[in-house]
């Protein structure tokens, strides 16, 4: 069954919106077994930047806390902003989502885009709960 956002219940979609905002703290913050957390057990996340797919939930975590070292190195910190979410529903419990990603870093020099890449996530719903089953991202 494919079909578009407003064929998704709104609880779902405030969950899903609610998972990304959760995603960008947790990544952020280097909390890398929250951000893990928001994946499914066998969740996969294939990232360009750092050339690396983490598959499972011990891999994504020790990803997140790896990815901010770059910015810490350079005096910065890192903030992923989400938007321009897209979902599209393909089953019960399956939603894909396509979507804009700008992580932006910020030191005493200021802010400054730091990458700006496109998300292809798959989420299915788990124990009443979004979680994020893959990710693809590309560079623009």
């Amino acid at each position: 069954m494919n079909g578009t956002a407003t064929d998704i219940p709104l609880g779902d979609r405030l969950d899903i919106l609610d998972l990304y905002a959760r995603q960008s703290h947790a990544v952020d913050a280097a909390h890398g077994e929250l951000w893990a957390a928001t994946f499914t057990e066998d969740g996969v996340f294939e990232s360009p930047t750092y050339g690396l797919t983490a598959r499972g939930r011990r891999e994504l975590a020790d990803f997140a806390r790896m990815s901010n070292k770059t910015a810490e190195g350079r005096g910065e910190r890192f903030r992923h902003r989400v938007s321009e979410i897209v979902l599209t529903r393909v089953g019960d419990d399956r939603v894909d989502v396509v979507a804009y990603l700008m992580i932006t870093a910020t030191g005493t020099e200021g802010t400054r885009i730091d990458r700006s890449l496109v998300t292809h996530d798959a989420l299915r719903k788990v124990d009443h709960r979004w979680l994020v089953q893959s990710r693809q991202t590309f560079r623009d």
